[in-house]
């Protein structure tokens, strides 16, 4: 058992990692920006055994 973690453990840090993207620009706070509204609030299913609630999201993009 310790033999075959071991294995493992050597594989996974012997797979070389993705590159990281490159960045063609700055992080602002309009990269993040959204609004959500709940547009129907715990509605019940028809087993009665689950509640959803809707949500409309507008991103800024």
């Amino acid at each position: 058992m310790l033999v075959r973690m071991f294995v493992l453990l050597a594989l996974v840090f012997a797979i070389p990692a993705a590159p990281a993207a490159e960045r063609t620009h700055d992080v602002t706070p309009d990269d993040y920006f959204s609004l959500a509204t709940i547009t129907e609030m715990l509605r019940r299913s028809s087993s009665d055994r689950e509640m959803t609630n809707d949500e409309a999201r507008m991103t800024n993009q």
